[in-house]
């Protein structure tokens, strides 16, 4: 059966067994018991919640929440700045280019599909967050969470708890928060070379036993194998594989040589505050 609600009073009663069911509505609306699909309409921004049943819930042009509830629901939110509320690890959210900055509020640890902007994650339980190629920005609870960018220039915020943050490639900014967090980069690429393209960790600090994780980098990607890092402090670069620091307008500079040229290098971090870095604030 297909109904169509203009009114907030309106009610929809289906038995179970019933076929499957949908409801056109032009205001907010939560679905009864038994019904399936919710379809919002009209021009203004509305919202529309599920029910225990695996549902699909499908916006307007405008902004919306959709909370699919219990089940495994997929929410369509269109046009608009759309919120999904997530309490299933099999919730899906679809989103197309375009459509608006749409934000996530996840209960569960949940991968960003494509085209959604924000993942803030809720409750109090020890859940992860990952992101796509967008410039996403990935917010945890209070408790301990491995956040993942991906791709993009990211905005990791880790709040509360002992939390990973892992930029990923692009111009990231990560905020750990309260509690020992890890900052950790993979790969050379995931950051700059300049002061305009370096990932910036925007709180470190070592009182709160804060690492810089660098330990899954080659030392030097001349040699076969993976080469280990060493710290040597402000002095300049002697060899591969080395990780050294300085200070000046307002930061602290991290800079990493990956191969026998030393009159480069290949990854630089820029730490907000100038601060005197020592070989324990690094995992290498």
């Amino acid at each position: 059966d297909t109904y169509f609600v203009d009114n907030a009073g309106d009610r929809v009663v289906e038995s179970s067994g019933g076929g499957h069911d949908l409801v056109w509505s032009s205001v907010s609306y939560i679905l009864g018991s038994q019904i399936e699909d919710l379809s919002l309409n009209g021009f203004s921004a509305i919202d529309g919640a599920g029910n225990a049943l695996d549902n699909r819930l499908t916006g307007n042009d405008y902004a919306n929440v959709l909370d699919g509830k219990a089940g495994a629901d997929t929410m369509i939110g269109q046009g608009g700045n759309d919120i999904y509320l997530v309490d299933n690890a099999g919730d899906s959210v679809i989103e197309l280019a375009g459509q608006g900055f749409d934000e996530v509020r996840s209960t569960v640890s949940f991968r960003l599909d494509e085209e959604i902007e924000a993942l803030k994650l809720m409750g109090s339980a020890k859940i992860d967050g990952v992101g796509n190629r967008l410039a996403n920005t990935l917010t945890g609870n209070a408790a301990g969470n491995l956040l993942d960018g991906r791709s993009g220039n990211d905005t990791l915020s880790g709040e509360a708890g002992n939390d990973v943050l892992i930029g990923g490639l692009g111009l990231d900014r990560m905020t750990g928060g309260t509690g020992s967090d890890r900052f950790v980069f993979q790969a050379a690429a995931d950051t700059g070379t300049f002061s305009w393209t370096a990932d910036v960790i925007s709180d470190f600090s070592r009182a709160q036993k804060d690492k810089i994780n660098l330990s899954a980098l080659d030392g030097n990607t001349d040699l076969a194998g993976k080469q280990g890092l060493s710290f040597i402090g402000s002095g300049a670069f002697s060899g591969a594989g080395q990780v050294r620091t300085d200070t000046g307008s307002g930061s602290s500079w991290i800079y990493v040589n990956l191969d026998e040229d030393l009159t480069d290098y290949e990854m630089l971090i820029n730490l907000t505050g100038e601060m005197t870095l020592k070989t324990g604030d690094f995992l290498l």
